[in-house]
């Protein structure tokens, strides 16, 4: 049997990203890529279960398209950012990726 994410708690955890992202999309870059960045880290140790990476996954990807959004409504006439220039910027500026952080069972016992 695996062990996953609640759906309800999935939306639930989207759903605070988004409001974070709205209320911190003016902050400085490296600002906002540091408070994403500590959201993502928390999320993936309360969750990083063995077997629940789809779903670490699905929540990592949706943060990035939600930071991509919110940081192209910062104001200006033109976009911040196209797809092509950000996606380099998770991986220059350390975004945390998705990983299990559970200790299974067997590794404690060696």
């Amino acid at each position: 049997m695996k062990r996953r994410t609640a759906r309800k708690k999935l939306r639930a955890a989207c759903q605070r990203i988004k409001e974070w992202s709205r209320t911190n999309r003016h902050a400085r870059g490296r600002d906002f890529f540091q408070g994403l960045n500590a959201r993502l880290r928390g999320h993936y140790n309360y969750y990083g279960l063995i077997g629940n990476y789809a779903s670490l996954d699905r929540f990592y990807q949706w943060a990035i398209a939600n930071a991509f959004k919110w940081l192209n409504r910062r104001g200006g006439k033109r976009r911040s950012f196209t797809w092509k220039t950000f996606e380099g910027i998770p991986a220059r500026v350390g975004i945390a990726q998705p990983r299990i952080t559970e200790v299974s069972y067997r590794q404690t016992l060696a």
